[in-house]
């Protein structure tokens, strides 16, 4: 396992290394609250809406600004709690871009994603059915593996997810 876990904190060129330097942002000194349930749109766009939570918000982010030098508008979506999930923002900003691509590093099979797509399905259909192309997911390998970098979305795979899909 110790070999498993430096490979996972290694990085290739394009790839955000996992560490805990990897990532960092400023904390208010004041009191602050985050709203449970509601998720936030971190980065606005008008060609795919990029759905995701945790770590895969900052590859999210680093995959929308590569794709913006391109000319692809991403918007990225933190949902910040699965439960309860906030289906209406998501639904909102996939009929807005047309496009709607979930994010996660759980492996595919009975991830989260699944359950997103169900939801807006069910309490969305009219976006679903005005989607420009079919909602997709990106996630873990379907392999019984945790902590090994290859088998997790990366800066890379997101980036030519959404290319598909434009």
């Amino acid at each position: 396992w110790d070999h498993a876990w430096c490979f996972y904190m290694g990085h290739k060129d394009g790839e955000i290394k996992r560490s805990s330097d990897a990532v960092s942002q400023e904390v208010p000194e004041e009191e602050y609250l985050i709203p449970f349930g509601k998720a936030d749109i971190k980065r606005e766009g008008s060609d795919v809406t990029l759905v995701t939570f945790s770590f895969m918000v900052h590859v999210a982010l680093a995959a929308a600004h590569n794709l913006e030098k391109e000319g692809i508008n991403v918007e990225v979506v933190d949902l910040r709690s699965l439960v309860p999930l906030d289906v209406e923002t998501v639904a909102r900003s996939a009929e807005k871009t047309g496009r709607l691509l979930i994010v996660h590093e759980a492996m595919e099979r009975g991830g989260v994603a699944g359950e997103i797509l169900w939801r807006v399905t069910e309490e969305a259909p009219e976006v679903i059915g005005s989607l420009k192309t079919p909602a997709r997911r990106l996630a873990g390998m379907n392999l019984p593996l945790s902590g090994i970098a290859e088998l997790v979305p990366t800066v890379n795979t997101v980036t030519a997810a959404v290319k598909e899909m434009v």
